[in-house]
């Protein structure tokens, strides 16, 4: 089955944020980087569901 994304391409983009909201200049863009976090999450299980 062929994804649009990648599952590892997802992992890493949920990696990718958790960093960067440790690192974020303030609260506002911290929350950013973590709901997007939360994002690729959703998107990994789903796609990990259709495997």
């Amino acid at each position: 089955m062929e994804f649009p994304v990648r599952p590892a391409k997802l992992e890493r983009f949920m990696d990718d944020q958790a960093v960067l909201a440790r690192i974020a200049p303030n609260p506002a863009v911290a929350q950013m980087h973590r709901d997007l976090e939360r994002y690729y999450r959703e998107q990994l299980d789903q796609a990990l569901r259709l495997i």
